[in-house]
């Protein structure tokens, strides 16, 4: 239990990110919106099945929350998994590397108290 009587829940915090898409931008600005549309799509897909939560996309990047570790470790490679399938068969300049970091932390929650 924390201050104030709050219990800790623990959340695992996920960001994606294209690497390399500020420099395709500029030497490509369609090809790098058609693979950040692609981009999009797979990731919230993979989202979905995993139970996780949007909280903020930042141009190529997502901030995503899932309640545990394990959902975030098996939406994270499903996500590699589907990317890499995508990439197999298409040219390099042509395949997105998305790295993904998880951190796991506490999240307060109020905690239940009688009277």
């Amino acid at each position: 239990m924390g201050p104030l009587g709050e219990v800790r829940k623990p959340v695992a915090i996920v960001f994606t990110d294209v690497a390399g898409y500020t420099d395709l931008a500029q030497r490509d600005e369609r090809l790098a919106l058609q693979l950040l549309e692609k981009h999009n799509e797979l990731i919230r897909r993979v989202l979905r099945k995993h139970g996780g939560r949007e909280v903020k996309t930042m141009g190529d990047a997502f901030l995503l929350e899932f309640g545990s570790a394990l959902e975030a470790t098996e939406f994270a490679i499903e996500a590699q998994r589907r990317l890499q399938e995508m990439n197999s068969s298409k040219p390099s300049e042509k395949r997105m590397l998305v790295p993904i970091g998880i951190h796991v932390r506490g999240r307060r929650a109020p905690s239940r108290t009688s009277l």
